[in-house]
């Protein structure tokens, strides 16, 4: 039996949850300033989808493997979120061992 999954996306329309019987895909609502930061295929860049974990769960309840973030990159767009977003992601990084980001 197949266990199902969820991908996550963030829009600039209404919230809503798609469904089947193997996957779903929860469809987040963003504010228009904060739809950035992905290619052409629409995917996020890891940094963005970092943050947008943290803008929309308003916190980080899983373990994460950040050694591919970008942390200039993550600068330069936190500067568009809102300060909880820096402040939940600073306090995951001194709480967690290995993590070599710091902004």
């Amino acid at each position: 039996m197949q266990k199902p999954f969820t991908v996550t996306a963030v829009s600039t329309r209404k919230t809503r949850m798609i469904k089947s019987n193997v996957w779903s895909i929860e469809v987040h609502r963003i504010k228009n300033e904060l739809f950035f930061g992905f290619d052409s295929h629409y995917i996020a860049y890891p940094e963005k989808a970092l943050l947008d974990l943290v803008y929309i769960r308003r916190r980080i309840d899983l373990e994460l493997d950040l050694s591919e973030i970008n942390k200039k990159t993550v600068k330069t767009y936190l500067k568009k979120y809102p300060g909880f977003v820096k402040k939940i992601l600073e306090n995951y990084i001194q709480n967690v061992k290995n993590v070599r980001l710091q902004f």
